[in-house]
């Protein structure tokens, strides 16, 4: 039987139970492998941009990576989003509940420090578990292991490594989201102009090394690793 919490949607709980049920050794004369889990999602990226789901099987822009990936797995045709806002729909994504069955309904809603998530629940059936990049569970304690991840990195782990000069630059191209000095469209960078950092400065790579370096640190236990990339959302920062 598999022990776990039972308010997790049917899909999570097929995953959960996999995990859970699976183990190193072999059952019947057959080995079992506990696969890893490799979760990666993006900010903003409407569908039909994408070759995949675009209309006649074009997006508005090309989507290799994306489309190769779909080729080779499965795509969902009426897949949903559970809310127009970030935080409820990644908050729903990871618990597997309606936004208003854990209280996350609005951008700044907190998700119950006791809510059972999908890293709660691979952690409990022996994975190593990861949260990087933008997860909008609105954490007030830095630093600290939450939700079931044993580890945590995002944009203040990036910041943080950033030189103080790079730091400046980083500060100085933001002034624009600032409440005082936001001006109509200024938040989504209409002058498509770069953030002024080398490529290996800029979050996505420190995210995409940081879950490559978590990954494989640890052959001996299987790993559910989660990679929430910002990319294309406003101010749509990329390199010169």
């Amino acid at each position: 039987m598999c022990p776990m919490p039972s308010r997790l949607s049917p899909f999570l709980l097929v995953l959960a139970c996999c995990a859970a049920e699976s183990d190193d050794e072999p059952r019947g004369g057959v080995a079992t492998d506990r696969p890893n889990v490799l979760i990666v999602i993006s900010d903003d990226l409407a569908s039909i941009a994408t070759g995949t789901w675009g209309p006649g099987g074009e997006g508005l822009v090309p989507t290799p990576g994306i489309d190769a990936l779909a080729r080779r797995g499965v795509v969902f045709e009426r897949a949903l989003c559970a809310s127009p806002f970030c935080t409820p729909s990644r908050q729903s994504f990871l618990t597997g509940r309606w936004p208003h069955a854990i209280r996350v309904t609005q951008l700044k809603s907190t998700l119950p420090k006791d809510a059972p998530t999908l890293g709660t629940v691979f952690r409990d059936a022996g994975y190593r578990t990861a949260a990087i990049g933008k997860m909008h569970w609105m954490r007030t304690r830095v630093g600290e292991v939450e939700f079931g991840f044993d580890r945590i990195a995002g944009k203040i782990e990036w910041q943080d490594q950033l030189t103080p000069e790079e730091r400046s630059v980083l500060d100085e191209y933001n002034r624009g989201w600032s409440r005082a000095e936001r001006k109509g469209w200024s938040m989504s960078n209409p002058e498509g102009a770069p953030l002024p950092l080398e490529e290996k400065s800029h979050m996505a790579p420190f995210l995409l090394e940081e879950t490559k370096a978590f990954m494989e640190e640890d052959g001996t236990r299987p790993f559910l690793a989660f990679l929430s990339l910002g990319e294309p959302h406003a101010p749509f920062h990329f390199p010169p």
